[in-house]
């Protein structure tokens, strides 16, 4: 919502702070935002992109995530995670999905989704 100056702190921090908002959804507007794709591989997708710092979507889950559905989801593989909503990163977990469901098999995009191991 907006940038909170260094200077109404006592001591004045070496960081920034910012005021933030949050809006809960009900079950059904939440659904609604994640475009039908699972709650859970859509938050192990966020997890996996933050596991390092300054990585980029691609580097970070070329393990998991093949570029089908980058292109798919409609997202730049080259993005840092930081950069995407939880909407996006949504789509990308559906994306996985069809491309795990298209393809039959258990690669890489299936593990995406499922929970398989992605060392």
């Amino acid at each position: 919502m907006g940038n909170i100056g260094r200077n109404v702190f006592w001591t004045a921090p070496t960081v920034d702070a910012a005021l933030v908002r949050f809006v809960r959804h009900t079950p059904d507007e939440q659904a609604a935002l994640a475009g039908g794709a699972d709650r859970e591989a859509t938050f192990r997708l966020i997890d996996e992109a933050f596991g390092q710092r300054r990585k980029t979507l691609h580097a970070e889950l070329k393990k998991t995530v093949p570029a089908e559905a980058f292109e798919r989801a409609g997202i730049d593989p080259t993005r840092r995670g930081e950069t995407l909503t939880i909407a996006d990163f949504a789509r990308l977990a559906a994306a996985c999905a069809a491309c795990a469901t298209e393809h039959g098999d258990d690669s890489s995009a299936a593990s995406a989704t499922t929970g398989a191991d992605h060392d």
